[in-house]
Parts: C-alpha cells; sequence; structure tokens
C-alpha cells in the first residue's frame, strides 16, 4: 500500500473512528453513572439497616421476653407424640409463614416471603426469599439474633402459638406435600403409559 492510498484510508476511517469514540465515551459515560447509583444504593441500604438495628435494639427487652415464651412452647411441644410422629416425615418442621420479618417494618407486599422452621434439637430458624428465587436470608431465632428480626414478626409468631394457628399451618404444609407427592406420581405414571403407548 503506497501513501497516496493509505492518507485516503485513513480519511475515509476517520469519521468511523471518530464515531468510534463518541460510543465508547458514551459507555464509558453510562458505566460510570451506574456505579455511582450502585454507590448511593448501597449507601441508602446501609443507612436503613443501621436504622432498622437501632430500632430493633430499642425493643430488645419485649423481643426477649417473646422470644423467651417461643422458646417455651418449643420446649413443650418437642415432648408432643405429634411432634414425634412429625420427625418421621422430617427432620425439619414449618411451624410459622408470612412476609419478611428482617425488615423494618415487617414486608409482607408481593413476592416476599418467609418461614420458621423447627428443628429436630428446638432450634428454630428463620428463612425469607422473593418470589421464587429460593432462601436468601437464614439464621436461627435465638438471643444472639433478636436485632435481626423485627419486633411485629416475633409477635406474629407469638400469636399465631397462642392461637394454634402453628399446627394449622403445619397440617397445611403436610396436605400440599401430599398434594405434590400425587401430582408427581400421576405424571410418572402418564409417562410410563406414554412410553408403552410407542
Amino acid at each position: 500500500m503506497n501513501e497516496e492510498e493509505r492518507s485516503q484510508l485513513e480519511k475515509k476511517a476517520n469519521p468511523i473512528l471518530k464515531d468510534l469514540e463518541k460510543v465508547i465515551e458514551i459507555r464509558l459515560s453510562k458505566e460510570k453513572a451506574e456505579l455511582r447509583m450502585e454507590r448511593e444504593r448501597k449507601r441508602i441500604e446501609e443507612a436503613r439497616l443501621r436504622e432498622h438495628y437501632q430500632l430493633e435494639r430499642e425493643h430488645r427487652e419485649e423481643k426477649l421476653k417473646l422470644l423467651s415464651s417461643i422458646e417455651t412452647w418449643v420446649k413443650r411441644f418437642i415432648k408432643t407424640g405429634i411432634y414425634k410422629k412429625l420427625l418421621e416425615l422430617d427432620k425439619r418442621i414449618d411451624i410459622y409463614g408470612g412476609g419478611w420479618g428482617h425488615e423494618s417494618p415487617s414486608d409482607d407486599s408481593h413476592g416476599c416471603w418467609s418461614f420458621v422452621t423447627l428443628y429436630e434439637d428446638g432450634r428454630f430458624e428463620y428463612n425469607a426469599g422473593y418470589k421464587w428465587m429460593g432462601v436468601d436470608k437464614r439464621f436461627f431465632i435465638n438471643e444472639e439474633n433478636i436485632d435481626r428480626i423485627n419486633l411485629d414478626y416475633l409477635r406474629n409468631i407469638h400469636v399465631a402459638i397462642n392461637e394454634g394457628r402453628v399446627y394449622d399451618y403445619m397440617k397445611r404444609n403436610l396436605e400440599r406435600e401430599m398434594e405434590n407427592d400425587l401430582l408427581l406420581k400421576f405424571r410418572v405414571k402418564k409417562k410410563e403409559m406414554r412410553k408403552k403407548d410407542k
């Protein structure tokens, strides 16, 4: 390639390179703005969490009383025959479900779910997630983690225990599992029948 051809090629490429450079600058600017926005979101979330923990610490004594009452129920319940029968089905038993209890105030908006699982050894665990995404937050509800769970959520568990709604919750979970088992067996049987027909 001679000098004249190279010069003509550079003249043609120059506007394209300028356009490319503009696009790169726009993209870099957008990424910097997104990074700033993400930092701001994190700052706001950290401030909200500090406020949440501060509010929850203010109610620590009431929460500890509720926790003690819940633990008393757990100690009684794990000695019952019905509990032993439940353990034959699963070593973890879900006893309560609701919205998010790790937020302050509680968040029960669409898609926010949680449940409390009772383990064979009497410990109980908070599990929370969003829509179909699986468990995102998980921790044992105990004195060490008392500031992580909000007062309203503990009150709701306490009321559910006192009104017997925890037993209904367990019953509904078992019924749902049985329905799922039947549905699965039906699908397997249907698949087997299709194979026989071929």
